[in-house]
C-alpha cells in the first residue's frame, strides 16, 4: 500500500506501509455540564469535530540503517498540516501532522526492521473531486456556480494571481478586496483564516493579511456559521464572481450611449479551490 506525505512517497525511501483500510470516526466537540438537583447534563456543542490519530504499521525489508536514517530525517524536518495520501482512500485525502516519537524493532534480521507511523489528522477527509473554479479579470465581470452536495460547510482556497491593480470578488454574501500588490499570487486560505503570498513556483513569501479586505453581508440569509472568512455552505447553487471593473454607484449614466467611467479596472485572475469534505 502506497503513501505519500508532503508530497514524499514512502515507497521512495523503501518504506513498505500495511492497509490502514478503516479510518477512526472523529469525536464531536461539545461541553457536558452536570447541574446539581437536575436529571440531564447541559450539553453545549462548539460545532466541530476533534482530531483523529491514524496509525501504520511500516516495513523497510533490506538496506535497514541507511534507508531508515534517511527517511527519518526527511519525516523529521516537516512541521505542523500536510497532505496525506493513502492509496486505499483514493478519493480522499486527510490534513495531517506528524509529531513522532519513532520506537523502531529490528525484525528477522540486522538488515529488515519495523516501526509505527501515528498521524495527528484533522477530522474531515477532503474530496480529490473538488475541481477549481477559475476566472480572469482581463476581459468582463464573470460569475461561477458551485454546488457543495457533502452535508458539510467546506473552506476554500481562493488564489488572486496577478492583481497589480487588485481585484473584487463576491463568494455569497462576502465581498474580497484585494489591494494592488507585486505579489505573483495572493492565498486566502479561508479554513486557517490567514493570506499570503507567494511566488511562482508557490513558494512563501510573507503575510498579506493587509492586502486583503473581507466584508460579511448579514442582511443576507445563508448557512447560519459566524465566520469572518468566506465558506461553501452544504447547498447547491453558491455563486461566485470577479469584477472586471467597478465603478461608482453614485455616477449615473449621462445617457443611454454613455457609461459612467470605472473608478477601478482590474487585471489578473482568481483560482477558486472548494476543498469539499466529508466525515
Amino acid at each position: 500500500m502506497g503513501l505519500v506525505f508532503a508530497g514524499q512517497d514512502f515507497a521512495e525511501y523503501g518504506v513498505t506501509v500495511d492497509s490502514s483500510k478503516s479510518w477512526p470516526k472523529p469525536e464531536r466537540d461539545r461541553t457536558q455540564i452536570h447541574v446539581p438537583g437536575r436529571n440531564g447534563d447541559l450539553i453545549l456543542d462548539n460545532g466541530c469535530w476533534k482530531n483523529v490519530e491514524i496509525s501504520y504499521r511500516c516495513l523497510i525489508k533490506e538496506g535497514w540503517q541507511e534507508k531508515f536514517e534517511e527517511f527519518v530525517r526527511m519525516l523529521y524536518q516537516l512541521r505542523g498540516y500536510h497532505e496525506l495520501f493513502d492509496e486505499d482512500h483514493p478519493d480522499v485525502y486527510r490534513m495531517a501532522e506528524f509529531i513522532g516519537p519513532i520506537k523502531p524493532e529490528l525484525w528477522l534480521t540486522a538488515d529488515t526492521g519495523v516501526f509505527d507511523l501515528t498521524f495527528n489528522c484533522k477530522p474531515q477527509q477532503y474530496l480529490n473531486s473538488s475541481e477549481s473554479v477559475y476566472m480572469d479579470f482581463s476581459e468582463e465581470s464573470q460569475t461561477s456556480r458551485i454546488d457543495n452536495p457533502t452535508g458539510m460547510i467546506a473552506c476554500p482556497i481562493i488564489k488572486v494571481y496577478e492583481a497589480v491593480n487588485g481585484a473584487l470578488i463576491v463568494l455569497n454574501n462576502y465581498t474580497i478586496r484585494v489591494a494592488p500588490n507585486d505579489f505573483f499570487a495572493i492565498t486566502i486560505d479561508c479554513e486557517n483564516e490567514v493570506c499570503y503570498g507567494v511566488d511562482d513556483m508557490e513558494g512563501f513569501l510573507g503575510n498579506a493579511n493587509s492586502y486583503v479586505t473581507i466584508e460579511r453581508d448579514d442582511s443576507m440569509e445563508y448557512y447560519g456559521e459566524n465566520r469572518d472568512f468566506p465558506y461553501l455552505p452544504p447547498t447547491t447553487g453558491i455563486y461566485f464572481y470577479a469584477a472586471h471593473a467597478e465603478y461608482d454607484p453614485d455616477d449615473d449614466m449621462m445617457d443611454d450611449d454613455e457609461m459612467p467611467e470605472p473608478i477601478a479596472v482590474y487585471t489578473g485572475s482568481v483560482e477558486l479551490r472548494p476543498r469539499l469534505t466529508r466525515i
